[in-house]
């Protein structure tokens, strides 16, 4: 039994002729005898014989989007095997598209209404993952399901694939696993992934001899294929992460900007935040479909699948790799070489021009630092009277060294010539090229010094350091916004920040951030990565404070502070009046000049 379909927009020797069995949901076929008497149904859609069909959707002057309407919903879907007429082409998916305020629905390519109505498209796709969630009126015209609803994978067909809720961290998987080594599926030689068919896909991978990473999915349990018997590695990231990312990245989209606009979310992250917070996303809420897809995992252990955090991914890359490269059953790795090439991968180019320098792990414009630079000072013997204040950028370094200067620590530049000095960070080449005499200087000096401050990574850090080093951490969305404010008032940032885009917009500069693309990585892998390697070198002497503590209760943190440095009968109280960040810096302007 067949049925003669005519498309919208084309000629009737168009017409093509589908099987009963390519409509996969019945319900089309229901709902047209419905509206047709059992005659005209069968004269119209030539069941039963090879008649002509009417269709219910009829020609008109102007077709599809040409129409201007503002579409509504998505009827239905179907894959029909046509070219000009013959049966001879490759499969093509197209949507039946109804209109507000008309009757008449019309047949778009799959390919326009992703562009002009994405956001029909997935909720499209959405109210089939829960049916019984639809109501009669929703229960409309619907052609073929999405291809991927009916398929079922055999062995090998997709070894390996990243899963997640939208912007939840698929391309920082992605890039560790470019850097594990992992072929990409778009390096098998296929032109273009997007355009390629599935079967094209799965006939390479299964050519491949290798592990092979697919591209990253964001499907609903339902819809997910059960025949996939590779490896899911699914990543999960805090909702507030996930709407800032997401809300940037939708509005660069022209296929999103008119569902943005439509429900007023496109020029404000607070009312776009309250929309995602609401569960009124087509996507739903990240907490909803991270439930699902754990409660799915549970109720299908055939499916070899592990969780990641993207936080935690974040704060302990080690960790988590190693936890990564065990799922996927590889051994021998060189953990700590993935670990760094999965930054590389972003500073590709920089490195290549120099403009970027990556030693021992970490990374740094070249204005700022260079590999010779970075060897001496991690090779140099810090003497017992020296206290280095050390932290990820913009955490509180400036509070920890006014507290120092209120408990009566002399500062290193009051010791040396003014050009032995500057007031960059310990590891930035003038400090370095000086660092003899700055040494030599504490060391002639009877009482604690505190040096420069200081920002370097574990691999960098000299580990002849024999004095007190003083770590301070901060929440990252503080670091983020003081970051931004201060990075721009340095001439050496500003091209650095101009080339990523991320100078004039502080929304832009955070996700960049919590992103883990700045140039230092992100404080919470700074600080995870400090804290092993202090448990690994316990000759170092180091106490870590936490900025909202000391800034929360000063009298308690400067004391532990003052028992650390081995300081006894101090003034508390002097202590705390004196070590006001904007007194110091008052103090600072009164000092007389060497």
């Amino acid at each position: 039994m067949q049925y003669l379909i005519r498309w919208q927009g084309y000629k009737p020797e168009d017409d093509t002729w589908e099987p009963e069995e390519n409509i996969r949901d019945r319900r089309i076929i229901d709902d047209w005898e419905k509206k047709n008497s059992a005659d005209e149904a069968t004269k119209s859609t030539g069941r039963g014989k090879r008649g002509k069909a009417s269709s219910s959707f009829a020609a008109a002057t102007k077709k599809g989007f040409a129409r201007g309407l503002v579409p509504e919903r998505i009827l239905g879907a179907s894959r029909i095997v046509d070219e000009n007429g013959k049966r001879t082409g490759e499969e093509k998916l197209y949507y039946i598209i109804k209109w507000i305020n008309s009757e008449q629905a019309d047949i778009v390519t799959a390919e326009e209404a992703k562009q002009k109505c994405p956001y029909l498209v997935f909720k499209f796709y959405e109210e089939r993952i829960l049916p019984e969630q639809e109501t009669a009126e929703e229960r409309i015209q619907s052609a073929m399901e999405p291809k991927i609803n009916c398929l079922r994978m055999n062995k090998h067909d997709i070894i390996k694939n990243e899963l997640c809720y939208p912007k939840s961290g698929s391309h920082l998987m992605m890039s560790i696993l470019d850097a594990i080594g992992i072929r990409r599926l778009e390096t098998l030689g296929l032109k273009d992934t997007v355009v390629n068919s599935l079967d094209q896909q799965l006939a390479a991978i299964r050519q491949y001899e290798g592990l092979v990473h697919t591209n990253h999915c964001h499907l609903y349990p339902s819809n997910f294929p059960l025949g996939h018997k590779g490896k899911i590695v699914f990543v999960e990231r805090a909702t507030p992460a996930v709407v800032v990312s997401a809300y940037h990245y939708l509005k660069k989209l022209p296929s999103m900007r008119p569902y943005l606009k439509k429900y007023g979310i496109n020029e404000d992250l607070q009312k776009f935040a309250r929309f995602m917070f609401e569960g009124k996303h087509y996507w739903g809420s990240s907490e909803e479909y991270n439930k699902q897809w754990r409660e799915f995992a549970e109720d299908h252990p055939e499916l070899q699948i592990e969780f990641f955090k993207f936080g935690e991914v974040m704060a302990d890359k080690p960790k988590e790799i190693s936890r990564l490269l065990k799922f996927l059953e590889i051994e021998n790795a060189d953990l700590a070489e993935i670990v760094a090439n999965a930054r590389k991968k972003f500073y590709e180019k920089e490195l290549e021009t120099g403009e970027v320098i990556e030693h021992n792990g970490a990374f740094y414009t070249s204005a700022m630092a260079g590999p010779e630079t970075l060897e001496k000072l991690r090779n140099a013997d810090f003497p017992e009277n020296a206290v280095t204040v050390l932290g990820f950028p913009k955490s509180g370094s400036h509070l920890m060294m006014s507290i120092l200067d209120a408990i009566g620590i002399t500062r290193l530049e009051t010791l040396v010539a003014k050009d032995k000095h500057t007031f960059h960070p310990m590891e930035f080449r003038p400090n370095v090229a000086a660092l003899d005499d700055q040494l030599a200087a504490i060391r002639e000096h009877k009482g604690l010094v505190h040096t420069t401050h200081c920002h370097v990574n574990p691999g960098n850090f000299p580990l002849g350091h024999k004095g007190k080093i003083v770590f301070i951490e901060r929440d990252t969305p503080a670091v983020v916004v003081s970051a931004f404010h201060f990075f721009k008032k340095l001439p050496f940032m500003e091209p650095y920040m101009k080339k990523h885009g991320i100078y004039d917009d502080l929304q832009t500069f955070a996700r960049f951030m919590f992103e883990g693309k700045q140039v230092f990585g992100t404080p919470e892998e700074y600080n995870q990565q400090w804290k092993a390697f202090a448990k690994e070198h316990p000759e170092l002497k180091i106490e870590f404070f936490k900025f909202k503590e000391v800034v929360a209760d000063k009298p308690k943190e400067i004391s532990r502070l003052l028992k650390f440095l081995e300081i006894e009968n101090a003034d508390l109280a002097k202590i705390v009046e004196m070590s006001d960040i904007k007194k110091h810096e008052n103090i600072e302007k009164k000092k007389p000049k060497s």
